[in-house]
């Protein structure tokens, strides 16, 4: 039998993907940092037996007298921001409240990408959205530089297409949906542009209906949709009696269904809420809870500004 023990102060290394049927896990704070480790493992479930055990030399990651950030970003998503908060002398609880499906099968490619070149533009808004596009044109046989260029939101967002050989035109360095849109109004014509919108099912309208009232012709690609990751009771009150100084919250997806199993545990939470802009902070609001803090940039550089800041006093 392997044995795998998860360093406290990993900051750069990802673990080695092993065959999910496999793997058993210690405890469940080790199966939270495998995932978010080893990323492409994201659909793994919580076992305690297998062939292979992963523990971790701490249920905290880093090896500072740093404060104590619960890092709930999505799994896809969870490694990044956690390597970023350990390089800042932070300590991390990994928590993902989310990961990403994706809606077609195989054999089931949305039409929108069998004429993808009836489209001036992709619109992209998430690391999410340009890697489902990516595994999509994959799947059909299609050159990711032959696709449209795309308009995203965000340095982030703009790397990971990059990444994938998808042509960038131009970058919002906003995350809010309606400051994008606005932008995309100034630098675009409607007599001339036509907007697919790839993303994950259920996102705000706020986008494409700002975009169609200013006469531009918008058509959606819905790339994937998002499932909760239900932690147990047991797993949230550890959580809560290691006195972490902060909880981050990037989106309303996660915050909503983080806080609802809190509420259903019985739990009293009382960890400083910090939230990455207006719609996720009006569901934790929603939720009853109150924020500490608010994202004076709605990104994660943001996010660690105000983490830095509340640090500070």
């Amino acid at each position: 039998m392997e044995h795998i023990t998860i360093p406290a102060s990993c900051r750069h290394v990802r673990l080695v993907d092993h065959n999910q049927q496999n793997i058993g896990f210690y405890s469940y704070e080790a199966y939270l940092q495998y995932i978010t480790l080893a990323p492409q493992q994201h659909h793994l479930d919580y076992r305690e037996s297998g062939d292979i055990l992963v523990d971790c030399e701490n249920p905290v990651l880093g090896k500072t007298d740093g404060p104590i950030v619960i890092n709930t970003r999505p799994v896809s998503q969870s490694f990044t921001f956690t390597r970023r908060l350990l390089e800042e002398g932070f300590r991390v609880l990994v928590a993902p409240a989310s990961r990403t499906a994706p809606l077609s099968a195989e054999h089931q490619l949305p039409a929108a990408l069998q004429c993808l070149g009836n489209y001036s533009h992709i619109l992209l808004t998430s690391r999410e959205g340009v890697e489902h596009l990516a595994r999509m044109l994959v799947m059909a046989n299609m050159d990711a530089a032959s696709a449209p260029p795309v308009l995203a939101i965000g340095q982030g967002t703009r790397q990971a297409c990059e990444a994938r050989n998808l042509r960038v035109e131009y970058v919002a360095d906003t995350s809010e949906a309606a400051a994008f849109a606005r932008e995309l109004c100034q630098h675009y014509k409607p007599s001339n542009s036509r907007f697919l919108l790839a993303r994950g099912a259920g996102g705000r309208e706020i986008l494409p209906d700002t975009l169609r009232h200013h006469g531009f012709a918008v058509e959606e690609l819905h790339l994937y949709h998002s499932e909760g990751i239900a932690h147990p009771g047991e797993f949230l009150q550890r959580t809560v009696d290691r006195k972490p100084d902060f909880v981050v919250f990037t989106s309303s997806f996660a915050a909503g269904y983080f806080l609802d199993r809190v509420r259903d545990s019985g739990i009293l939470w009382q960890v400083p809420i910090i939230t990455i802009g207006p719609p996720t902070t009006a569901t934790v609001k929603q939720r009853g809870y109150q924020i500490l803090a608010q994202a004076a940039t709605f990104d994660t550089d943001g996010l660690l500004s105000t983490l830095h800041e509340y640090t500070a006093k």
